[in-house]
């Protein structure tokens, strides 16, 4: 079994690792359809993903803060999965995914901001 190593663009703010989308991040990062942000990443920032279209978005317990906008217009997301330790939702984080029809999250997140969905 080995371990999977994908060459990202980041960047540490504040102690943070954050992801920052580029093309070299989005080709790395999805597959069939679904987006998988990685276990190193503490923070998505504002407007990050903002019009990607993917089905399926998979977020990790070590991502502590979900910015405003960061996911927001995706037109063809039909599931979100924010595994526990995720605390905190900016506004309009998933604002404009018309085709949402799951979202299952743990209650470590302790705030949902205006229009988070």
């Amino acid at each position: 079994m080995g371990v999977e190593y994908y060459p990202l663009d980041v960047a540490v703010k504040d102690g943070n690792v954050v992801l920052q989308c580029t093309q070299n991040n989005l080709e790395k990062l999805i597959k069939d359809d679904t987006l998988v942000i990685p276990g190193i990443i503490t923070e998505i920032e504002e407007g990050t993903f903002n019009g990607i279209n993917v089905k399926k978005i998979v977020i990790p317990g070590s991502v502590k803060t979900i910015g405003k906008n960061a996911f927001s217009n995706n037109t063809v997301l039909e599931e979100i999965e924010i595994q526990d330790g995720v605390k905190t939702i900016g506004a309009n984080a998933f604002h404009g995914c018309s085709n949402l029809w799951k979202v299952t999250m743990t209650d470590s997140v302790i705030t949902l901001r205006c229009g988070c969905f």
